[in-house]
């Protein structure tokens, strides 16, 4: 049986850029991206570092992210639904 100061201990909180709860997670190839209402953010390195997703600042309030075909999409709350070539998602190291 785990105890829950066992769960705990393995959790760490690497996205302290947001002031906002993020509101949703993508995974593209090895890059991990996270979005709140302030934009999109990427880790390459499991999410020990994170960054603005370039063109990311542009799209606010964003609801959903999901690849497809040769594109990233981002749903938004009031700006439609956004996307970005996956050749501009930068790529961690496999």
């Amino acid at each position: 049986m785990v105890t829950h100061d066992e769960v705990k201990t393995k959790w760490a909180l690497p996205i302290s850029r947001f002031e906002k709860s993020i509101s949703c997670f993508a995974i593209c190839g090895t890059t991990v991206i996270a979005a709140s209402g302030e934009g999109a953010l990427f880790s390459i390195d499991g999410g020990d570092s994170w960054a603005d997703l370039p063109a990311g600042s542009t799209y606010s309030n964003i609801e959903s992210l999901e690849p497809g075909g040769a594109y990233l999409f981002a749903g938004t709350s009031f700006s439609g639904v956004w996307r970005l070539p996956l050749t501009q998602v930068p790529k961690g190291k496999k």
